[in-house]
């Protein structure tokens, strides 16, 4: 028999999530913030900015990397992905306690107005998904100075 949890607290994220309250990049319209797709567990992020980048960091230990998927479409990240349960991944061993979520995950952020979607890369080191989204270069402004009559 498989260990299951119920948790109140990710039920209440959740639709909290698909009303759209979530958390969003920097500068991102609020009509289209992040929103939860079906999924077991949330990993967690961290959202920063650079001068050259958007940066994500999100906790994925113990996810292979051909079990991760990032795509950009409209305008919006998402990562998704899957861990399988020590129990499940073909291991003759019974669980007495599972407090490691697992399972598919989802997690989509809005991209703001100044992020490259052509510009993105994504890599794995140490259990953590680190994901740049470059920032599009500002046309140069030039100051012109207007003689006055």
């Amino acid at each position: 028999m498989a260990a299951s949890q119920w948790d109140a607290l990710h039920e209440l994220e959740e639709l909290l999530q698909r009303y759209g309250h979530g958390a969003r990049l920097a500068g991102a319209a609020p009509a289209r913030s992040e929103h939860l797709a079906t999924a077991d567990w949330k990993p967690p992020v961290d959202i920063a900015e650079s001068a050259e980048a958007y940066l994500i960091e999100m906790d994925i230990p113990g996810v292979p990397r051909d079990g991760v998927r990032v795509t950009i479409e409209d305008g919006v990240l998402t990562i998704q992905g899957s861990r399988e349960a020590a129990d499940e991944a073909g291991t003759a061993r019974r669980a007495h306690r599972s407090e490691r979520p697992h399972g598919r995950f989802a997690r989509s952020f809005a991209l703001p107005e100044g992020a490259d979607p052509e510009r993105v890369s994504a890599r794995i080191e140490d259990g953590v998904l680190h994901v740049a989204i470059a920032r599009r270069a500002e046309r140069g402004r030039r100051g012109v100075e207007i003689r006055v009559d």
